[in-house]
């Protein structure tokens, strides 16, 4: 039974991915978090500069789309998908998050993220919660 939620929920990844450019050059990056509508990546800013060459600042109305191509663990085939930039945050000196909302994506690929964000959950609930004691203070 699929989950309807009112904030899509993230699934924490950490897998590489390829992005093209709109020089259609591939860059490698790391995948942070993914869910139904969007996904984050971590990269950095040689990378970043790289996918958004000569832009000041990006926000959900001012987005950049680009060219998406990525594959899941349990999933066979490769994703590919139009993503909007919408944020852009900076971490720390050289490593920076890209937040991307799905533009264009055909129902195949919708389904096959649907179905690993559903069976990602299943398994998180499966897993047994761990108590965690804390030590007496004196």
């Amino acid at each position: 039974m699929k989950r309807n939620l009112i904030y899509h929920t993230p699934i924490q990844l950490g897998e590489s991915i390829t992005i093209r450019t709109n020089k259609f050059e591939a860059v490698h990056t790391e995948l942070e978090a993914i869910s139904r509508n969007g996904m984050t990546i971590k990269c950095n800013q040689q990378t970043l500069d790289l996918l958004l060459p000569n832009t000041a600042s990006v926000a959900p109305k001012q987005s950049v789309t680009l060219p998406v191509s990525f594959s899941l663990n349990k999933i066979k085939s490769v994703i590919e998908v139009q993503c909007s930039v919408v944020s852009v945050r900076r971490l720390s000196k050289d490593i920076f998050h890209l937040d991307m909302r799905f533009k264009e994506i055909s129902a195949e690929n919708y389904e096959s993220i649907d179905d690993y964000i559903e069976s990602s959950l299943q398994q998180h609930q499966k897993q047994p919660h761990h108590k965690v004691t804390l030590a007496k203070v004196a």
